[in-house]
């Protein structure tokens, strides 16, 4: 916990993701439906909702729904996803394999950012994890729960995002139809997978948002966008990688090895196909790939160490003493990344416009915003919603505005700054509240103040 938790409600939700999440799990909490998830009062399918309503949960506990409860759902992913990247290894490996992935998810720069945002990412990721360790431990001990664990996973993987079964299944059915031949093959655990993966869709899916992520209509990047982008998120271990195929290629490799690095192989590799053919590419697509990265890495690490020496390091000192080392050199890593990566992030937060907006307003005001000419979405940026904290009006054009200044009561609106000068040409009676960052301003029909 010492790598992700602390900190988490020591900044400011950003961009629009964060804040919409959280938007959706305070609903959730006002309204008591868990079933259909909304967002500034509008109906919202375009994500499942694993991740709000585990943020709802939090807020059930703590009253409220903070930057702190947003958060905290990813940042206790992320440490089970390293706890089960440790199990994932020494079942592929041996418990050295396993220590050393663990440490290197631990202190991957991206996957460390990934897991103190409020993102369904890394929830996805922990769903990959379950699933394959689940499968690893059937495999080996023949275990009901395992077996139980693994199929619970793949639901559990289509309502923290829809992808999540696409990164666990085509891979394991390659693996089992090369590496288990002239034995029994799963086809009845994995065809019962298929259909647990497919059973979510049917009640909180919108076919929409498939079409739009699948054709690019939605963070559209060249075909080639994430080859050239998996070896920054899973830097610098994904280096490893390298040594580990001139390794393979050497041969002398144990049955267990072969299988687990095969695994590896198909893990990635269809995941990297998948998201390459996909429309719609952003980096954090790649989370549930990184864990297969870094046990690549913890194997060759692994071996390196029990040898006693590397070309590029010399002779080693004694394994427990080197692991030893590693586990200081990691507690340092974690200390940074605390106080560093809390800056690393270039967008613009509007909490200080949503508390003055609280600060100037009665209990009674209204609020309402309009957006920008042109603009893809007419609705009101949910970081809005957030730091607002209370429903906003959505309005289209610039005589709505008028109209909703001129209303009864005390009104408020956010605009953009492209409106402020068209705003002011129609002679409307308004005040400037707050002009905030580079895109918004505060306006009331308050006069005199």
């Amino acid at each position: 916990m010492l790598l992700f938790v602390p900190g988490l409600a020591n900044r400011d939700l950003w961009g629009s993701d964060e804040p919409r999440y959280a938007v959706a799990a305070r609903e959730i909490l006002d309204s008591g439906d868990w079933t259909n998830l909304t967002v500034n009062g509008r109906a919202y399918a375009k994500k499942p909702p694993l991740l709000m309503w585990a943020q709802a949960g939090l807020g059930t506990v703590t009253g409220e729904i903070s930057e702190f409860e947003t958060r905290l759902p990813g940042a206790v992913a992320g440490v089970a996803c390293v706890a089960l990247t440790w199990l994932a290894g020494a079942l592929l490996f041996g418990r050295a394999a396993g220590f050393w992935a663990a440490i290197f998810l631990a202190v991957t720069p991206y996957f460390a950012k990934e897991a103190r945002t409020a993102r369904m990412d890394v929830l996805v990721t922990l769903t990959v994890l379950l699933a394959f360790t689940g499968f690893l431990l059937w495999e080996r001990r023949r275990s009901r729960a395992a077996l139980g664990l693994f199929l619970a996973a793949l639901p559990l993987g289509v309502l923290a995002k829809w992808t999540g079964p696409l990164f666990v299944l085509p891979p394991l059915i390659l693996y089992v139809s090369l590496m288990r031949r002239g034995r029994r093959l799963p086809w009845p655990v994995l065809a019962v997978g298929v259909a647990l993966s497919i059973a979510p869709l049917l009640f909180f899916s919108d076919p929409g948002e498939f079409g739009r992520i699948a054709t690019g209509k939605a963070h559209w990047k060249p075909i080639y966008m994430q080859l050239l982008t998996f070896p920054a998120v899973a830097a610098p271990f994904v280096l490893l990688i390298v040594p580990a195929i001139a390794r393979m290629r050497r041969g002398g490799l144990t049955a267990g090895e072969k299988r687990g690095l095969v695994l590896l192989t198909m893990w990635i590799g269809w995941g990297l196909l998948m998201l390459t053919v996909n429309g719609s590419k952003r980096s954090n697509y790649l989370d549930p790939l990184i864990p297969a990265a870094v046990l690549f890495a913890g194997w060759i690490a692994a071996k390196t160490v029990e040898a006693g020496s590397a070309r590029w390091l010399g002779p080693l000192p004694p394994r427990r003493t080197f692991e030893a080392m590693a586990g200081v050199v990691a507690i340092g890593l974690a200390v940074w990344f605390h106080l560093w990566m809390p800056s690393r992030n270039g967008e613009r937060s509007v909490a200080g416009l949503g508390r003055e907006f609280l600060e100037r307003a009665s209990p009674e005001a209204e609020l309402a915003f309009l957006n920008s000419v042109g603009a893809s979405s007419k609705q009101p940026g949910p970081e809005l919603v957030f730091y607002t904290e209370r429903r906003i009006t959505t309005l289209k054009e610039l005589v709505d505005l008028q109209d909703w200044l001129a209303g009864p009561g005390e009104r408020f609106a956010i605009i953009r700054q492209d409106r402020l000068g068209p705003l002011r040409m129609t002679g409307e009676r308004f005040t400037v509240e707050r002009e905030w960052g580079y895109a918004y301003v505060l306006v009331s029909n308050r006069i005199g103040d």
